[in-house]
């Protein structure tokens, strides 16, 4: 655990409020139950988060955000991802956030359904180069951050139309700044209840396909910078922000305090991240695996192939399913496609940053194909983002099938750091200032080995 802070120091509340326990926990620190490999998890958490952000620079929404903030800035102190610039700690936070979240490449809790580091990591990074923190506070900040994110979400049943990243990452965003700046339990709980204040996202642009999506974790990880500041500043708030009259669980989802902070500072759940292996929605991952399996196993292409027959979760059909139809947002039309991701991974052998542009979402023989391709539900199973059978009839009558019940995940197996290492390259040499191969290399190591360093301020050097 970070040396800024006397965990000795800070009493846990005698009375069992769930509230206070929380904000006595981010503020303590106390990180000593959380193992080696639960720190590599995290460092692999900030480090994927980076490297997508980099590459989303330059994508709709994310260049936009940055010209607001280069307009309007007037300190130097945080780096934006895949440009030149420094902004100031609110500014970073909010354009990286959104670089973080423009390719849908980022990684995924999947039993809450967040995307903790696209809200935390950015903030860690950002106030960590302005507190100048070392490289383990900025990790041990994120932790806490989406270890609170984690667990707010998963004290609550299954969410209805709230955005899940945006209503829970606030609070995961507060409690990262809360670190850094080593707010008390009391200052901790009025950043928690500014928070609260904050509170806002819904699925609505994601079910019109809307770059707002990009946005509503960096307007989420944003207000936790402000929250967090505020505090320090001696600003109050509601100290009952998850179950008060009008706290979270009442106004926004129903949840059990009690199981916020069951085994807290004991159990961490924020290890339990998937790195995602393709820049799509994670619903269709398996999809693009069964394909792949099913190329690789048998040896056919898309001009010896037939038909195309997924069946899929209900869940994952109301996220993904639907016909084709790429109209005015081809790439997050594409994304968000169980169809175009089977026709793409036939098509392509898999699916990468370079198959999700415009020019091949609006490529006519996929669209053909991919509106060709018959889906059906399952009736009995309820899964989120798994699993899934592809049944593939070839023209010469052969007909193979497979079924994958698992989402891939580049952080786990033995080839783990060469997924990494591949994926941050295909990453870093893209953005608004594309990295040549060699200096993407030296900038994933660095990343890599985060955890070790005094600081972070060359972490983008060239040299």
């Amino acid at each position: 655990m970070p040396n800024h802070r006397n965990i000795n120091a800070v009493k846990m509340p005698e009375k069992q409020d769930a509230n206070e326990l929380l904000a006595s926990f981010i503020a303590a620190g106390d990180l000593s139950a959380v193992d080696d490999y639960s720190w590599l998890s995290a460092v692999r958490q900030i480090a994927d988060t980076v490297v997508v952000g980099w590459a989303g620079s330059s994508e709709d929404g994310a260049y936009q955000a940055a010209d607001l903030a280069l307009l309007e800035e007037t300190a130097s102190v945080s780096r934006l991802w895949g440009r030149a610039e420094s902004v100031s700690v609110s500014q970073a936070v909010f354009v990286n956030a959104v670089s973080a979240a423009a390719l849908d490449y980022d990684s995924v809790h999947q039993e809450s359904l967040l995307h903790p580091a696209a809200v935390t990591a950015p903030v860690a990074l950002a106030m960590g180069a302005d507190v100048k923190a070392s490289g383990e506070q900025i990790v041990a900040a994120h932790i806490i951050g989406a270890e609170v994110m984690c667990r707010i979400s998963l004290a609550t049943p299954r969410q209805s139309n709230w955005f899940p990243a945006s209503i829970y990452g606030v609070f995961g965003a507060t409690a990262t700044a809360a670190v850094l700046l080593n707010l008390n339990v009391e200052q901790t709980l009025n950043a928690l209840g500014l928070a609260l204040a904050q509170t806002s996202g819904t699925k609505q642009a994601i079910i019109e396909r809307a770059l707002a999506k990009r946005y509503q974790t960096a307007f989420a990880a944003r207000a936790g910078v402000l929250s967090a500041v505020l505090a320090k500043r001696g600003v109050t708030a509601a100290h009952q922000f998850l179950d008060g009259t009008a706290g979270l669980f009442s106004l926004y989802e129903t949840g059990t305090p009690e199981k916020v902070v069951a085994g807290l500072a004991n159990v961490f759940c924020f290890q339990n991240i998937t790195i995602k292996r393709y820049p799509t929605c994670l619903c269709t991952h398996v999809l693009i695996e069964a394909m792949c399996l099913l190329m690789a196993r048998y040896g056919f292409n898309k001009d010896d192939v037939a038909t195309v027959k997924i069946r899929i979760t209900p869940y994952m059909n109301r996220i993904i399913g639907g016909d084709y139809e790429p109209k005015s947002n081809p790439q997050v039309a594409a994304q968000f496609s169980a169809k175009y991701a089977t026709a793409r991974a036939l098509f392509s052998g898999g699916v990468t940053l370079s198959d999700i542009g415009p020019e091949q979402a609006l490529d006519p023989e996929i669209i053909s194909f991919a509106q060709a391709i018959e889906l059906t539900l399952y009736d009995n199973i309820d899964g989120h983002v798994a699993p899934c059978d592809i049944s593939v009839e070839l023209k010469n009558g052969q007909a193979f099938s497979e079924h994958v019940s698992e989402v891939p995940n580049a952080a786990v197996g033995s080839d783990a750091l060469s997924a990494l290492g591949a994926k941050a390259n295909d990453c870093l040499t893209r953005g608004v200032l594309p990295m040549s191969s060699h200096v993407a290399q030296r900038v994933f190591e660095r990343l890599m080995n985060m955890r070790q360093a005094h600081s972070l301020d060359d972490l983008f050097d060239e040299s």
